[in-house]
């Protein structure tokens, strides 16, 4: 069994806003999702759709928050961060179960970045990203009834919507 990432990550998103943190739930969520879910003989984008319905519930929960908190604003690191995620996610996922192992450990080298993110953040004016949540939240949604080959498709939509929306 692969290790999970650190608890340096658990305790930074246990300090950061809501935002941040939440992404970094759902992706630890996804790592897990497709450690354990591959492990009971998932397939790759079962594993993905598998973890999709709780993610945009955690994103849904996040968007109603965030809307009672303006000013909005868009988040650029987090976008800059998350955008290039997604496409890989779209890449890998197309590669289909020969994208797992290298999705894995994508997903493991950014967890670092990740932390740094949040630890910047906290040190800075918090921005709520209310437009970055709902997209999340209903690309979650949808990967949640996707098959692979639309899954793919709206990874890669979301990745280049979401910095081309932020700029």
């Amino acid at each position: 069994m692969r290790r999970s990432p650190d608890d340096e990550l658990l305790e930074v998103i246990a300090e950061t806003n809501d935002q941040r943190r939440r992404l970094g739930q759902a992706l630890l969520g996804l790592h897990r999702a497709l450690l354990f879910g591959t492990a009971r003989g998932r397939t790759f984008a079962d594993a993905v759709r598998l973890w999709a319905p709780g993610a945009a519930t955690s994103f849904a929960g996040l968007s109603d928050r965030l809307r009672r908190l303006p000013p909005h604003a868009h988040d650029d690191r987090l976008r800059r961060f998350i955008a290039p995620l997604l496409v890989g996610l779209a890449g890998d996922l197309e590669r289909g179960e020969h994208g797992l192992i290298p999705f894995l450990r994508d997903l493991e080298r950014i967890f670092p970045q990740l932390t740094a993110l949040m630890r910047a953040e906290a040190r800075a004016p918090r921005i709520a990203d209310l437009e970055l949540a709902r997209a999340l939240e209903a690309l979650c949604g949808a990967l949640a009834r996707d098959d692979r080959a639309s899954a793919v498709r709206r990874l890669r939509a979301a990745g280049a919507a979401i910095v081309a929306s932020g700029t």
